[in-house]
């Protein structure tokens, strides 16, 4: 009996150590608000979309770099012509974003978008902050803007018969 508990206190310890350890910004993975078809048609080179992915991926890693506060985080981009970006946030922490994700946005929107033609194209990064809380995602990643633009237009195509709700053009 003394065998288990020490082996219990011994696994307690080892998850709360790999929590503490557990830093930075991890994809979970992406998700596509779009078919290929129309992903394809608006990009000039999908591999500068994978580029553009992997950017953002790594300004993220950077700015979560000492966070040590466990969080399910969904980062939504929609990317416009003309190379105009938007930035959106699913937070299993927060409903809306606090100073931290304010910053981080201005960072993200830093970030150089690939060129797309003929329309708006929008993904989300699914990932987690120092190693995530372990909930659950429930579905597609939608932000609160986005619903509420939902709930006040009704059976509206997601993004592009929401985007000039919550994204006027310029």
């Amino acid at each position: 009996m003394k065998r288990v508990l020490l082996l219990l206190v011994c696994l307690n310890i080892s998850v709360v150590a790999a929590r503490a350890a557990a830093t930075g910004y991890q994809l979970e993975h992406l998700v596509f608000y779009q078919p290929g078809e129309v992903l394809e048609e608006r990009l000039q080179d999908t591999s500068k979309l994978t580029d553009y992915i992997k950017r953002l991926q790594d300004a993220c890693q950077r700015f979560f770099a000492t966070t040590t506060t466990p969080e399910t985080l969904d980062i939504v981009v929609a990317v416009r012509p003309g190379r105009q970006v938007r930035i959106w946030f699913v937070s299993s922490r927060q409903s809306t974003p606090d100073v931290t994700l304010r910053s981080l946005r201005r960072e993200l929107e830093k970030v150089t978008p690939c060129d797309v033609s003929q329309g708006a194209i929008a993904f989300a990064i699914a990932g987690k902050v120092a190693g995530g809380e372990g909930k659950r995602r429930a579905g597609t990643p939608m932000p609160a803007e986005w619903q509420r633009a939902v709930d006040r237009k009704g059976n509206t195509e997601i993004p592009d018969g929401i985007l000039d709700s919550v994204w006027p053009r310029r």
